[in-house]
């Protein structure tokens, strides 16, 4: 499962980008890392904050309300929520949110649902939520890294 968030003609402006010393990349980066932490925290917050107005049902020695449909996923023992991570592409200035969890892949069946659960989507919700954001901080950090150059 792959979502990205686009910048209009950001592949010129890495162009643009050769010519100007390390400390103005490592700038733009660090405010990427920035950018990718608060929706990774996005996403958890929607998550811890789901209402519990699904079904009921026994796990372990206690029981657990799930989310509804179309709600982000419930905390249930913090494996998703834990299992986030970073991947920082220097090179390439890019920093992908992802999940350690692969197999099941159980992040993308929350998201998009599966042929008998309807989905629970806590990470596209977080990105149209930051969206503007997002792009108003990488531009604002490239703005004044060009500047500080």
């Amino acid at each position: 499962m792959e979502m990205k968030v686009e910048i209009p003609n950001f592949e010129k402006i890495l162009v643009k980008f050769e010519d100007i010393p390390g400390q103005a990349k490592d700038n733009v980066l660090i405010e990427l890392v920035n950018i990718a932490n608060d929706l990774k925290n996005e996403m958890i917050t929607s998550m811890e904050n789901s209402p519990a107005t699904g079904r009921k049902y026994k796990r372990g020695v206690g029981y657990h309300t799930a989310s509804s449909p179309y709600n982000p996923p419930r905390r249930m023992d913090g494996g998703l929520i834990g299992g986030f991570e970073l991947d920082i592409d220097s090179v390439h200035l890019s920093v992908e949110v992802g999940n350690i969890i692969k197999d099941p892949d159980y992040p993308r069946y929350l998201e998009e649902g599966t042929p008998r659960m309807l989905p629970r989507p806590y990470i596209q919700p977080a990105i149209d939520n930051m969206e503007y954001n997002m792009k108003s901080r990488i531009m604002n950090a490239i703005r004044n890294s060009v500047r500080g150059a």
